[in-house]
């Protein structure tokens, strides 16, 4: 994943007026997860101009047109899940979308590689734009310990060296015992609970100083092996 996602910035730091993604995988890979990370990667870079996202499946694409949202979407990212299933109609409304927003947003489409494969290949158009592609095979634990991480820091927390290789253990028995479609889903699960369990405790510490009139100095944000081995 690391690999694809530098290739693709290559892409997109050499021409920037082509910000125009395809993220495969099944269901429950994530593929969505890694799209807003992505975007935000692509506006701390300066190579899109926005930060703010909008989210919508296929399905409801085309019971809408995208210039009716064309207030709401101007300055915006868009993600499109289950790509492979616009009608020409939406797919006319992104082309024009596109052109409107080129050097500025980013779109990215979503799908299974099947699925988008054979509806890229039926529109030569969209096939010469979305030529920039990641694909979210088989997780191994060092994919998924990224996931993992990235939860972490969003919450602001970090994560001490032994928690750290205990949390690398479970995780790993994820990979063994679960298949491609569970393995995201249970880690980020666990990694629930292991901050929720670390904010518990660090809120009693907090009381219990607080109650005896001594609050000390310390970084309470750390995640240590107590929280990962209950």
């Amino acid at each position: 994943i690391r690999k694809q996602v530098i290739k693709s910035l290559e892409l997109a730091i050499n021409d920037r007026e082509k910000a125009y993604f395809v993220i495969t995988g099944e269901a429950r890979t994530g593929k969505t997860t890694l799209a807003l990370s992505f975007i935000r990667l692509l506006y701390q870079l300066d190579i899109v101009k926005y930060d703010r996202t909008a989210t919508i499946d296929a399905v409801q694409l085309n019971q809408v047109s995208i210039e009716d949202y064309g207030e709401e979407l101007k300055n915006c990212n868009l993600i499109i899940e289950n790509a492979g299933g616009m009608t020409k109609e939406s797919i006319e409304g992104l082309l024009r979308f596109s052109k409107g927003c080129k050097g500025k947003t980013c779109v990215i489409l979503e799908d299974t590689v099947r699925d988008i494969n054979k509806f890229l290949r039926a529109r030569e158009e969209l096939n010469g734009l979305f030529n920039n592609r990641i694909h979210l095979g088989k997780y191994n634990t060092e994919d998924l310990l990224g996931f993992a991480y990235d939860y972490i820091k969003k919450e602001d927390y970090g994560i001490d060296k032994m928690a750290a290789q205990v949390l690398s253990d479970k995780i790993d028995e994820i990979v063994r015992e679960y298949g491609n479609d569970q393995r995201l889903i249970r880690t980020l699960k666990l990694v629930e609970v292991v901050v929720a369990r670390a904010e518990k405790r660090a809120g009693e510490l907090i009381l219990n100083m607080a109650a005896e009139g001594k609050i000390r100095q310390g970084n309470y944000l750390v995640i240590i092996l107590e929280d990962v081995t209950p």
